[in-house]
């Protein structure tokens, strides 16, 4: 029996955001490789906070990644052969779980507004983590009226969980490995392949910052599910092949708890807030965030103790 891969419940948009612009030619090779030769990589400039209204709400959506790329051969479209470079639309979508309609209106939207602002050839790609498709292809919005075509709208998709992320783990490649966590994966196998996939990461010989980007996109989307899964992983990271991969696993664990405390005790302090003085203030969650680690055992006494939420004086722990 295979399954896919777990994807947690993390933010999603930024973890994969901030992975794709520091592996944004890696990811093209991985997946389109034909399409890779076409870019000079090391000339991309990223296009921060491209937003747009959308109709017919009226909200203003950012789109996720729009980079522009030199171009290292020229390119034919409606508008003649590319002079100067692309701009590249790269969408993660995060939100369908089950389907992948509601992003293909978007895909259109996002495009007939970077063409308002954008001259050259666009090349839109989306990665689904929860949708498979055909794994990787193309995809299309329509609108007809009656039998008449009147738009068709194409591009690019990778749809992990549809890929065999044992294929990838093989690829001797650090973001195909990492990816694989997202990938589909046979159920008896998960402690192994999540093992596999940091051990090829760590392996790399990718920079400090780069590893660290993977080794935590492995850890976050790859959650393992039962006792006996955790057991199996500690004890693949017990033999000596794995020890870096051990290193590794146990600073997280111990980060992990650290970071639990904390976040353990600010959920008490606002649990019991909630319970004592209901309806709580907007912005009480993140003054008790921005409250020192040390000072959450006085301000828990206090949330205990206090007459009323004024006196409470979250402003005092605050310094």
């Amino acid at each position: 029996m295979t399954e896919t891969s777990d994807v947690a419940r993390h933010d999603h948009d930024q973890r994969f955001k901030t992975l794709l612009k520091e592996f944004i030619g890696p990811f093209f090779e991985l997946f389109w490789p034909e399409r890779a030769r076409l870019f000079n990589f090391g000339g991309v400039e990223w296009l921060e906070n491209e937003a747009f209204p959308d109709p017919p709400e009226g909200r203003r959506r950012s789109l996720d990644l729009v980079c522009k790329l030199p171009l290292r051969q020229p390119v034919v479209t409606a508008r003649g052969a590319a002079a100067t470079g692309t701009v590249v639309i790269i969408h993660v979508e995060v939100e369908s779980a089950d389907t992948a309609e509601p992003l293909r209106l978007r895909m259109f939207q996002y495009f007939s507004c970077l063409r308002q602002k954008y001259t050259e050839p666009i090349l839109p790609v989306a990665v689904y983590l929860r949708v498979g498709l055909d794994g990787i292809g193309a995809d299309s919005y329509e609108e007809r009226f009656g039998d008449f075509e009147v738009v068709r709208y194409n591009y690019l998709y990778v749809g992990l969980p549809a890929l065999e992320a044992e294929s990838y783990l093989n690829r001797g490649d650090a973001l195909a490995a990492a990816l694989a966590a997202t990938m589909s994966i046979p159920a008896d196998r998960r402690a192994e392949t999540k093992v596999e996939s940091l051990s090829r990461v760590v392996a790399s010989g990718e920079d400090e910052y780069r590893t660290f980007l993977l080794t935590e996109f492995v850890q976050a989307y790859f959650p393992l599910r039962s006792p006996e899964e955790q057991a199996k992983f500690e004890q693949l990271l017990a033999r000596d092949e794995y020890s870096e991969v051990k290193a590794m696993a146990t600073t997280w664990y111990e980060e992990g708890l650290e970071e639990g405390r904390k976040l353990g005790r600010r959920a008490t302090i606002l649990e019991v807030l909630e319970k004592r003085f209901a309806p709580l203030p907007h912005d009480i969650h993140s003054r008790i965030e921005k409250c020192p680690e040390a000072k959450l055992g006085e301000l828990l006494d206090r949330a205990l103790t206090a007459p009323s939420l004024a006196e409470l004086r979250v402003d005092d722990f605050l310094g």
